[in-house]
């Protein structure tokens, strides 16, 4: 039942990204998305693996819904919200999607929790939610950044 939550749910997403209108090219959409996953594949060695503040599930099933959380979803809603953040015409709006991004993922983690995937041991929930919103952040630097080079690269600076 876990594999099938998190695997719709990945579903889901990648559904929601390929039907929704980006503001992103297909290179920057792909550059986030990598990005945002090597973060978050080398986060969670770190975190569950190095420091073991988290313990992770020997269940294969359970690991695989964790990996394709981790691999598909995580990466792909950031993506989702870097392009629903262009749209935006306010701040505030911008500060909503993050925050509603970074809770949508909080909400994928606590899925964790409640189904024995992971267990925290020197970790918690504000925790989480603080990397997600980092998560964001760094996304967003990178659309920024990406968006700073083609601009240079256009006016040839």
């Amino acid at each position: 039942m876990v594999f099938a939550i998190y695997f719709f749910v990945s579903w889901l997403t990648t559904f929601i990204f390929v039907l929704m209108p980006k503001k992103l090219s297909f290179i920057e959409n792909s550059f986030i998305y990598l990005f945002t996953l090597v973060i978050s594949m080398n986060w969670s060695w770190f975190v569950y693996q190095e420091w073991g503040l988290i313990k992770l599930t020997t269940k294969p099933m359970f690991y695989t819904a964790f990996i394709i959380n981790r691999s598909i979803a995580v990466p792909l809603i950031i993506v989702i919200t870097m392009n629903l953040i262009l749209f935006s015409p306010s701040v505030g709006r911008t500060i909503l999607y993050l925050v509603a991004s970074a809770s949508l993922l909080l909400l994928l983690a606590s899925g964790g929790i409640y189904f024995h995937i992971t267990k925290y041991l020197q970790w918690n929930a504000a925790l989480d939610f603080t990397y997600f919103l980092i998560l964001n952040s760094i996304g967003y630097l990178c659309v920024r950044f990406l968006r700073f080079m083609e601009k240079k690269e256009v006016h040839g600076h």
